[in-house]
């Protein structure tokens, strides 16, 4: 380890706040305050202060560099001077881009100011003609920048990078400025010229007298010692001009005895005589005539100011000529280099970094227009033919008096800015631009930390460079060994300081669109950077993260987006031909980290500036789909409503968004689901009736709940908070019960009609009816009275099993023949009396519940009867046919069904007499293709035919909406209504026959043969046969009882 790093190292240490010495576990400090570490608290801090910063846009990037300064002084010092441990944030790295993103926000602010400025004082200031301002120099030069505004902003440009450099020495000056300050120069060189005879001075060819130019002048050399003290000198007081400090570089002279060299640094200044002004000259005769109206006596004294170098040319010709000397130290030159304007030089001992050579580009674009301007103005100024002083031209001097410049120091002054970014871009061998766009194209660079990070004031700090950047590089390559190679080649925070560098260019030359169509570009990259996700995807729009691949989150990538997105914002703010889809590109690549976050209030406010609806309906359903708690879906909508979300478009895209992350299934799987139902053998059918499966466990799935039957059914949730919806969401009621149905899920689907909250359906027909009966809404009402119906009579099916085979009393032991065989031969005595009366009474008790049983078995029975037989004799057109699929059906040729009229709607059946009696059909409003209402439909027949039923647009918005298509919701009702209702009637006649009742199964049988329901088309020929087989055995019963086959008695006839 270097003198210097030790030194810094122990200076960091005195610098750590007394909260952190108290502290010896960093990561117990981590889990305390996690936001010191990562700089986590300016999320929430931008986007307050964007919003709440509407009306005063200036003052945004101002509070914006506020925010991020407090940030910066609140992360650990010590921290950002040790080495990155993994599983800790990288508080250095993050310092960094938090301090690079504060300068940037400072420079934005300027130029914006000087902008919205600019614009306010259109039309309303008067051009100054420059010719009347005679010789002042600095009047000229003010209202040249006042007319030039490109001139302006690169003055703004150039303050703004000495800012950067000032800083940087503000903070190091304490360290370094006392081994400056020394009274006697040259101590190591002085001591020898009194103790070494001048054999040896000339031998070591070192100087033999002292003074400012005896290395110049003699050509020999200072002790080694010196020499270095001096160039560390030399090179501090370049920084200080570098840093725009000239007070603190005449100050450093002054304490060290060269006033010499404090003198030749005020030499650039502009010659101004107040009394070459003609304001000024009024304003003065003026005060003169009210002293003498006032009659004050005493003499007057007119105040005329001069100020600045009234031989300036002469002043910048030598500075010019000074640097071009190679005799001089570098840096000495550099000094007169930057005094003078003169680029050759200065780019040459300035390192090859983009701030350093784009301030010294930029100064020399300035210094050669001002001197232009002042030369033509006046015929006299720093490069004038002259060297005259009074305004006048002094014809008796010669022609610059011998200092006659070469062409290329005026060459800069027709320069544009961008002229001036291109030479940077040249002399550096790489562009920032030029970085992003060859990453956004997977084209390799070679673009490294130690290029990017590079500047005189580093090199200064650092003997060393190669010790500055090697931490940094390891680093980053420690942090992306899991990835791929491509993603190490150039490092991530390399691309990362090369899209500030061209925020910064960007904004200076305001060409916007192609930057931000290259920002749009590289999104994709820098969010698998950041989230960690190994696979780096192609150049396309960004989708939302997927979160089971989010590794290790970056958060100097995260800082960056942050500093983008608002970026864009205030562009599309201050700036009116801004394009949407690049910046909603860089926005959504900020919500990605956001999601991951689980930053609610966050994501909905940046998802509500995306400049489509459907945009921000995509990617704040898919972050809402991933709230499990109720409270935290409150929460969503309320911020969706807060922040101007379309409810009902939200909701619906949610619903359809866990649908497809439920797996469920399409047209072909669910066919696949039913047939095994529909084409169930006939042992099944014939095991329903002869009692050998148990219907109460039917399927081993009706008692069970699984996982992602759950949140399939909490799924719901999101369509309860807006009451408009009840009927969207029983059309996704419906879909799920049609899933668990298939499925013989009894139980979800019983909790899926229990998770509806109270009145749904009434509030649906109230809905159907103020929205003029939809088609949709009047079919999804329906379905779902058919699925409760369904349900209702499953259950009493399962109660009447359950009463009939399991609540049947049990005869008592002391009843049986055994034991009242032996009670007739017991005696009459007292025992066997106290025996009989108890059998007697047993007796009683057990017929009593057998009676009791026998009643409410004959309930049960009804009741089952009833609402099963109530599935069959639905209204018309059936259960689970759509009203106008069947109205559809009857002017089909093909069809057998017979067309059903409008009066039949209250004409059916007395036995559904309880209350799931179906109201009076509304007619449909839309018309539909669909004429298959036979039970083999096939999926290609009735997906063609759907086509043309797709314009129906009610219809389909609803469903589509919501995920379903209109032709899978068809096939699977057909095909649910056959398996349905083909298990149904073997159940009914199950129960008839268990419960003797045979003269029901003629009737059953003769409902099944009638043509108006068609229910024996839902048979299959085995189906029809182990149904006849059945019936048969009822008719053989009434024959062994001496009936007729129909079941009347003999009497009757």
């Amino acid at each position: 380890m270097s003198k210097t790093t030790r030194v810094s190292l122990m200076n960091s240490w005195s610098e750590v706040n007394n909260d952190f010495k108290k502290t010896a576990n960093t990561t117990q400090l981590m889990d305390e305050e996690p936001e010191i570490f990562d700089g986590s608290s300016l999320y929430s801090q931008f986007c307050n202060v964007w919003q709440n910063s509407q009306t005063s846009l200036s003052e945004i990037p101002i509070q914006y560099g506020e925010a991020c300064y407090k940030t910066v002084r609140r992360l650990p010092k010590i921290f950002t001077k040790l080495s990155h441990r993994r599983g800790l944030p990288n508080i250095r790295s993050v310092t960094e881009m938090i301090n690079l993103e504060r300068n940037t926000w400072s420079l934005i602010s300027n130029i914006y100011l000087d902008r919205f400025q600019c614009e306010t004082k259109t039309g309303t200031t008067e051009s100054s003609d420059l010719s009347n301002f005679n010789h002042s120099e600095k009047e000229i030069i003010r209202l040249l920048y006042e007319k030039d505004s490109e001139l302006r902003e690169t003055q703004i440009l150039i303050d703004w990078l000495e800012l950067l450099v000032r800083e940087q020495i503000e903070e190091v000056a304490e360290r370094y400025e006392c081994l400056f300050n020394q009274t006697t120069a040259w101590e190591n060189t002085a001591h020898l010229l009194n103790y070494l005879p001048k054999s040896e001075l000339t031998k070591r060819r070192l100087i033999k007298e002292l003074h400012p130019d005896v290395v110049t002048l003699t050509g020999n050399e200072l002790d080694q010692k010196d020499q270095i003290d001096n160039d560390r000198y030399v090179n501090y007081l370049f920084l200080c001009l570098r840093g725009g400090d000239l007070h603190r570089a005449q100050l450093l002279c002054t304490q060290r005895g060269e006033y010499w060299r404090a003198i030749s640094l005020e030499g650039w200044r502009p010659f101004h005589y107040s009394g070459f002004i003609e304001s000024e000259s009024k304003e003065m005769e003026k005060a003169f005539n009210e002293d003498e109206e006032l009659g004050e006596s005493g003499p007057f004294y007119m105040k005329l100011t001069v100020e600045g170098n009234p031989t300036r040319v002469l002043y910048k010709s030598a500075c010019w000529w000074n640097s071009e000397n190679v005799k001089l130290r570098s840096f000495e030159r550099a000094i007169y280099a930057t005094l003078s304007g003169n680029l050759d030089v200065l780019t040459q001992i300035l390192p090859a970094s983009w701030t350093d050579q784009t301030w010294a580009h930029c100064r020399a674009l300035v210094e050669a227009r001002v001197d232009s301007s002042l030369r033509s103005l006046l015929n006299t100024g720093p490069r004038a033919d002259t060297l005259a002083v009074t305004g006048k031209t002094t014809k008796h001097w010669p022609l610059d008096g011998g200092l006659t410049l070469p062409d290329s120091a005026w060459a800069p002054g027709d320069w544009t800015l961008s002229d001036a970014f291109a030479r940077v871009d040249a002399r550096l061998g790489w562009s920032a631009i030029g970085c992003l766009e060859k990453c956004s194209s997977n084209s390799s660079s070679n673009l490294r930390m130690q290029t990017v990070m590079r500047s005189a004031m580093n090199d200064f700090l650092m003997d060393d460079t190669s010790c500055l950047y090697t931490n940094d590089d390891g680093l980053l390559n420690a942090n992306s060994n899991n990835n791929d190679s491509d993603i190490q080649s150039p490092s991530v925070y390399a691309i990362v300081y090369c899209i500030f560098y061209a925020v910064q260019q960007t904004v200076m030359l305001r060409n916007y669109d192609s930057f931000l169509a290259t920002l749009a570009n590289i999104m994709p990259k820098l969010v698998c950077y950041g989230l960690g996700d190994g696979v780096v995807p192609e150049i396309g729009p960004i989708q939302p993260p997927d979160f089971s691949r989010v590794g290790n989150i970056d958060q100097v990538v995260c800082h960056t987006l942050r500093f983008l997105t608002h970026f864009v914002l205030f562009l599309k703010s201050a700036e009116s031909d801004i394009q949407d889809v690049a910046c909603s590109e860089i926005i959504k690549a900020y919500l990605c980290f956001l999601m991951v976050n689980k930053n609610a209030d966050l994501v909905a406010y940046y998802t509500s500036a995306l400049h489509n609806e459907s945009l921000r309906i995509q990617w704040y359903s898919w972050f809402s789909a991933e709230t499990i708690q109720p409270s935290e879906r409150e929460h969503c909508l309320s911020l969706a409503v807060t922040y101007g979300f379309d409810i009902v478009k939200l909701t619906r895209s949610i619903v359809k968004l866990l649908r497809q992350r439920m797996n469920l299934p399409g047209e072909q799987q669910f066919i696949h689901i039913i047939s095994s139902l529909r084409n169930m053998p006939s042992e099944y059918f014939t095991g329903l009736l002869d009692g050998d499966i148990d219907n109460k466990n039917d399927g081993g799935e009706i008692g069970r709940l699984s996982d992602i039957d759950k949140q399939r059914i909490i799924s719901l949730d999101w369509l309860f908070y807006n009451p408009s919806q009840r009927g969207e969401a029983l059309c996704v009621a419906n879909s799920l019960l049609r899933l668990f149905i298939a499925f013989r899920s009894l139980n979800a689907a019983k909790k899926v009609i229990s998770k509806l909250p109270t009145g749904t359906l009434e509030q649906a027909k109230v809905i159907c009816e103020k929205s003029g009966s939809p088609a949709s809404l009047v079919n999804t009402i329906r379905e779902f009275e058919c699925y409760v119906l369904y349900l209702e009579g499953r259950e009493a099916f399962a109660d009447w099993y359950e009463q009939m085979h399991t609540k049947r009393p049990t005869k008592p032991s002391a009843l049986t023949t055994a034991a009242a065989s032996n009670l007739t031969h017991t005696t009459y005595g007292p025992r066997g009396l106290a025996q009989r009366l108890a059998l007697e009474e047993s007796k009683k008790e057990y017929l009593a519940r057998l009676e009791r049983w026998r009643y409410d078995t004959r309930l049960d029975t009804q009741n089952a009867a009833e609402k099963l037989t109530a599935l069959l004799t639905y209204p018309k057109p059936g259960w689970l046919i759509d009203i106008r699929q069947a109205e559809n059906s009857q002017s089909q040729a093909s069809t057998a069904i017979t067309p059903p009229t409008t009066e039949d709607n209250n004409n059916n059946n007395n036995n559904n007499n309880n209350n799931n009696i179906r109201e009076e059909q509304q007619p449909d409003l839309y018309e539909t293709k669909h004429a298959e209402a036979e039970v083999k439909v096939e999926f290609d027949v009735v997906a063609g035919e759907d086509k043309e039923a797709m314009a129906a647009g009610d219809e389909e918005d609803i469903f589509s909406g919501l995920g379903e298509s209109c032709s899978t919701r068809q096939l699977q009702m057909s095909i649910l209504r056959e398996a349905c209702l083909s298990e149904t009637v073997f159940l009914i006649l199950r129960l008839y026959q268990t419960a003797g009742l045979h003269q029901k199964c003629i009737e059953l049988s003769n409902l099944l043969a009638d043509n108006e329901h068609g229910l024996f088309k839902l048979l299959s020929p085995g189906q029809l046969q182990s149904l006849l087989h059945h019936i048969c055995q009822s008719i053989q019963h009434f024959i062994n009882n001496e009936q007729d086959p129909l079941g009347y008695s003999s009497a009757t006839k």
